[in-house]
């Protein structure tokens, strides 16, 4: 759940979203703001014996948020003082079902959003007749079963990650749920059961890149795609050795074209520390080009939003140069390549945004964006030489080194759909 300093102008930017988007107000915690399709409204949400109790306050949109945390506090009050909410000494009247568990999870528990659109897709393909049976109607049976069903059905690490995911949900039910005496009404988790039979399937670490002999072929193919956000996404992803998410996720106010760097924020890597990274000349022109036609804030964006789906034009990359790869494939060829420039380790740790904080002596070096401008063009440079020889493709070479291939052919002025890559 996102936290934000609740004003009237931001409460009136934040736009309606058809799945229902919960804010957390950062002067008051308990006060949440609750955003669906049509309505905003604010609620008092308060913990009182193991169970939340959530009062509606009123219409956001004509409550100044400055009375709807007074009102809030006021219910806050009569909350802890109703003799009527739910004590140890009563029994809940129901055991809470697996829905009803992930909402008061959400709550409790701040995630990102990408978090929780990641534990929601999950919970409702994984578990979907699961959902609104009670928590402690899972059994370990039931678990084992689904995870071998899953497992043949939707790949190992699917299901592997489904469990995961199922785990921590009866981890905070047994710890957050109470009988009238206050004992936990879960005493053992049902997805134990895995470890107790080492049914988990074993993760294997994905070690495919792209080989240099095969990454000309790549290029070119890429080069052909139609739509010209897929190439240019594409490119970028194997240029600079972005993590997919952060690449998708670019937003044209990250970029500095001047300076020729970009800087991806916090909230937004892996390792929650912010990745300032030189472009190679050859990228920086290319989104300059991209910024033509691009439309919103977001670099790479298809239908509105930031790009997501790829299978379709990733599974004609590979019928045009027989080459099967992954998003994070591209990723791994980066640090590959860079590796065989013998790049220095610290270098190619900042370059991916590795941390290197069990390393003492990287805590000597002060981290400067600049210095890896010139292993970044160097990779970049490696990268483009994998294409095949201007006489053997027969004519222009649109993933040019040489600046004066790049600006050359009627495309630099018009693109085209169907035109090369400048």
């Amino acid at each position: 759940m996102q936290t934000l300093h609740f004003t009237k102008s931001l409460i009136a930017k934040l736009p309606y979203s058809e799945k229902r988007v919960q804010y957390r107000d950062l002067e008051l915690p308990q006060l949440i703001l609750r955003v669906g399709s049509r309505t905003k409204t604010f609620y008092a949400v308060q913990k009182v014996n193991y169970r939340f109790r959530r009062i509606k306050i009123g219409n956001a949109t004509v409550m100044n948020p400055v009375v709807a945390r007074e009102k809030c506090r006021e219910i806050l009050g009569m909350i802890t003082k109703d003799p009527a909410a739910p004590s140890p000494s009563k029994k809940l009247s129901q055991v809470k079902t697996l829905r009803e568990t992930w909402e008061d999870y959400q709550i409790d528990r701040p995630l990102e959003e990408k978090t929780k659109r990641d534990y929601h897709n999950m919970l409702h393909h994984a578990f979907k007749d699961w959902l609104d049976e009670p928590i402690t109607a899972i059994t370990g049976d039931m678990v084992r079963q689904r995870h071998r069903e899953l497992g043949r059905n939707s790949g190992q690490a699917y299901a592997n990650y489904s469990m995961q995911t199922l785990r921590a949900l009866i981890n905070y039910a047994k710890a957050e749920y109470r009988d009238e005496k206050g004992n936990p009404i879960i005493l053992v988790n049902p997805v134990s059961r895995l470890s107790e039979t080492r049914t988990w399937y074993k993760k294997k670490r994905r070690r495919t890149f792209i080989p240099f002999h095969m990454l000309g072929a790549w290029l070119d193919a890429v080069d052909r795609l139609e739509n010209r956000t897929v190439r240019a996404y594409l490119l970028t992803l194997l240029f600079t050795g972005l993590r997919k998410t952060e690449a998708a996720q670019m937003r044209w106010s990250w970029v500095d074209f001047e300076a020729k760097k970009l800087t991806i924020p916090e909230e937004v890597t892996k390792n929650d520390d912010p990745h300032v990274l030189p472009l190679p000349d050859f990228i920086a022109e290319l989104l300059q080009e991209h910024k033509k036609v691009s439309t919103g804030p977001y670099v790479f964006s298809l239908s509105g939003g930031p790009i997501v789906e790829l299978r379709r034009h990733m599974q004609k990359v590979t019928e045009m140069c027989s080459v099967t790869f992954t998003l994070h494939d591209l990723r791994r060829t980066f640090i590959t390549i860079a590796e065989s420039l013998d790049i220095s380790y610290y270098a190619l740790k900042r370059l991916i945004n590795h941390r290197l904080s069990s390393d003492v002596t990287a805590g000597y070096i002060v981290p400067n964006p600049e210095r890896l401008r010139e292993p970044m063009n160097r990779i970049a440079k490696k990268i483009l030489s994998a294409r095949e020889p201007r006489e053997s493709r027969g004519g222009h070479s649109p993933l040019s080194e040489g600046s004066s291939d790049r600006t050359a052919g009627p495309s630099r002025r018009e693109p085209t759909p169907s035109s090369p890559l400048p």
